[in-house]
């Protein structure tokens, strides 16, 4: 029962400031902005800036993490709702980041594709279906995957946390790291699935004679989702032990 009580204790947090509202908003007018700007013929076309790496790790990621900030990435607050043991305020964080970043994910990607059906005509095919609910499956486990490495890194190292102004910046970092290795692959022609952090880019959900690859939703994301249970093992065990919180940060940090 404390355990839902911090839960819904640090939702409240985010959700109660009107910030949080306008910078979904600003996401999905930007969205909404460059569909009426390129005019796009389809709702395909558009998905064209969802598999760009500039806009899932640049903008859509580090928003993510300046959301989150005061209420998970904050070591104010979470000294003052701080469970009983680390592990548990490391489950308490990760549930309200998998909870809050699923909400953001659903309306940042959901609402202009909804728009662009309404007022631009645009019709609703299987291809659109199954390249849809990839995108809210990428999107959402790399979301995760980044902002749960975040909070690993700031919390195993105490001296970051007195720079948490500049949080932002390391989904930037991580983007390069991530990201380099199959780039330099793919200028000598190699391809090795296990390593596309990417926004799908490389990826096919349709073959030439129209059928519809259902199981590439599940397929393509299957390493990421690897990754991620990996990573989820490794920290709630091992990290949560090695945590710091530094007890005197300043509020407005």
């Amino acid at each position: 029962m404390n355990l839902l009580k911090y839960v819904k204790s640090k939702l409240r947090l985010i959700y109660s400031s009107k910030m949080t509202f306008l910078i979904v908003l600003l996401q999905i007018l930007f969205l909404i902005v460059y569909i009426e700007i390129n005019n796009p013929n389809s709702i395909l076309d558009y998905f064209s800036i969802l598999k760009l790496d500039f806009f899932l790790w640049i903008i859509y990621i580090p928003i993510l993490v300046v959301i989150h900030k005061v209420s998970v990435f904050s070591t104010y607050y979470n000294c003052l709702s701080r469970a009983k043991s680390k592990q548990r305020e490391m489950i308490v964080d990760y549930i309200v980041i998998a909870i809050s970043t699923s909400i953001i994910n659903g309306l940042v990607l959901l609402v202009p594709t909804i728009f662009m059906s309404l007022f631009h005509n645009a019709i609703f095919s299987k291809e659109i279906i199954v390249n849809l609910l990839f995108f809210l499956l990428r999107y959402y486990i790399l979301g995760l995957f980044v902002q749960y490495l975040i909070y690993s890194i700031l919390f195993i190292f105490p001296k970051l946390q007195k720079h948490s102004n500049y949080i932002c910046i390391i989904p930037i970092i991580l983007f390069l790291i991530f990201t380099f290795p199959l780039e330099l692959l793919t200028a000598n022609n190699i391809y090795i699935s296990i390593l596309d952090f990417t926004g799908g880019k490389n990826y096919i959900f349709t073959l030439e004679n129209g059928i519809v690859l259902w199981d590439s939703i599940f397929f393509y994301n299957a390493h990421l989702i690897g990754y991620l249970i990996v990573f989820l093992w490794i920290s709630i065990d091992y990290v949560s032990r090695k945590m710091e919180f530094l007890e005197n940060e300043d509020k407005d940090a």
